[in-house]
């Protein structure tokens, strides 16, 4: 179908993806469940939003979804700008003009020196694994000590849902 589309990446499509393949997952646990344990990163509470001009739909793209998706995930911050961005970036514009909006719309909860990151052009476009992949990876890179944090990761479906969190080496505001 996507072939079809005209969504694959090709000689002759230049507004595509690579398709990827990976899993994806995360032991998420509240610090009342396990007092004692070794965080490797703090998660927040996921931003929601709902795209009502995506893809496949009838009526216009604003670009709300992710708004205020990145909105809700980034009022948790404290006031400490994000500095670092995994997004699901896959190739195609249409992903880069939904950040593009979101971005402008939040632009005061981020570092005038964000890092972006968008690991889909290493690994394609790994669909419903991108989520929990990308908050590894920054999890990962906060602890290892590569990224600065705050940061935030982000997805979009090809349909109305987006989602984003912000992912941290310390605790967050609950």
């Amino acid at each position: 179908m996507l072939d079809q589309e005209g969504r694959v990446h090709a000689e002759e499509v230049l507004d595509g993806f690579v398709p990827g393949e990976g899993a994806g997952f995360l032991l998420l646990s509240s610090q009342r469940t396990l007092p004692n344990s070794t965080a490797i990163a703090y998660v927040s509470s996921p931003g929601l939003g709902e795209e009502q001009g995506h893809r496949y739909s009838e009526k216009p793209y604003l670009g709300d979804g992710l708004a205020d998706a990145v909105r809700a995930a980034v009022e948790g911050a404290s006031g400490l700008p994000v500095r670092a961005v995994f997004a699901s970036l896959n190739g195609e514009s249409f992903g880069a003009k939904e950040w593009g909006v979101a971005f402008i719309r939040n632009r005061e909860a981020l570092h005038p020196e964000l890092r972006m990151e968008h690991p889909a052009d290493c690994f394609g476009d790994l669909g419903a694994a991108t989520g929990p992949v990308l908050v590894g990876l920054a999890a990962l890179g906060l602890k290892r000590g590569h990224l600065p944090g705050p940061c935030l990761a982000w997805c979009s479906s090809e349909t109305a849902p987006r989602a984003a969190t912000l992912v941290s080496s310390e605790p967050m505001p609950s």
